[in-house]
């Protein structure tokens, strides 16, 4: 039941929703498809300061998803529902660990594969005319392969943290399945006045990033990239210490794309086009050193 009486707003929402069929969950939970359906809780109070809910998803990982927010409102009886306060206390927040091979299913990743063990914490403060968002997001042990590339990441530990300011820090270390290592971290801040602000770094040690059968390659090396309103530039070095690349006999034959002209076509009204603001070009400063080592084979 819902009163919407000016100063003595009441009301309360219950919805538990089962047995829900998601397809990417049924690959998820089991193979060839048969698992726990998922089951999605729903909560909320309304009362003469705004709605609070509580939002509960269950069964999809191996710990619940968890997500609550309390929005203000104001009830003032000339309109049949409540409007936002935008300059009331907002909060809430998200919680979540697990294995990121059961997200992997929902994700547009076909030719990669995730897993470890992730914990995210987030939590929503300020008014819903200004909000913004602190809280971490963890990964510990994870493990990256890119099928098309060979790239193989492991021991992969990701702390990503923000602060009320709106400035995300990040920092990453792996290793690549043998003796090489990956390190970087990254500072993004972004403000109507300043616009979006990227500055990271990404350092590699005889790491093995390529694992084809065309082509086997290991490098070192450091870059550095910086996104401003100003500037968009990506410098550093890269070093090769070993690289193998191999002519393969009996390459498969390539699609050929013909270019279709149209003759005596009916013609077709060209909408007009408004010209878009051009991006400012990112400015490349890459050294590539091959001292050595640096070969192809084949014929």
């Amino acid at each position: 039941t819902v009163d919407l009486t000016p100063g003595h707003a009441t009301g309360r929402l219950t919805l538990a929703a089962h047995d829900i069929d998601v397809v990417a969950a049924r690959r998820i939970t089991a193979p060839g498809g048969k698992g726990s359906p998922v089951r999605l809780v729903v909560r909320a109070d309304l009362n003469n300061t705004g709605v609070a809910a509580e939002f509960e998803l269950q069964k999809l990982f191996e710990q619940p998803v968890r997500a609550s927010v309390q929005l203000p409102l104001t009830v003032t009886g000339d309109e049949l529902l409540p409007a936002v306060d935008w300059q009331g206390r907002l909060a809430g927040g998200v919680s979540w660990s697990g294995n990121l091979a059961r997200l992997e299913r929902f994700l547009p990743l076909a030719d990669h594969r995730i897993s470890g063990q992730s914990r995210v914490n987030l939590l929503l403060a300020g008014t819903p005319a200004s909000p913004h968002v602190t809280g971490s997001a963890l990964q510990t042990d994870g493990r990256y392969e890119n099928l098309v590339s060979g790239t193989l990441l492991t021991a992969i530990d990701l702390a990503v943290t923000s602060n009320d300011t709106g400035a995300v820090a990040a920092t990453f270390s792996a290793k690549d399945g043998g003796g090489g290592t990956v390190k970087g971290s990254a500072v993004l801040g972004f403000s109507g006045a300043t616009g979006l602000r990227v500055n990271g770094k990404l350092d590699f040690a005889n790491a093995t990033l390529f694992r084809r059968d065309d082509l086997t390659a290991t490098v070192s090396g450091d870059l550095a990239v910086e996104i401003s309103p100003a500037v968009r530039r990506l410098s550093g070095s890269i070093t090769a210490n070993d690289v193998q690349g191999r002519l393969i006999e009996k390459l498969p034959p390539n699609v050929v794309t013909l270019q279709v002209t149209e003759i005596n076509g009916p013609k077709r009204a060209v909408p007009p086009s408004t010209p878009a603001t051009p991006a400012k070009p990112l400015q490349l400063d890459i050294r590539v050193l091959i001292p050595n080592k640096a070969f192809l084979r084949g014929r």
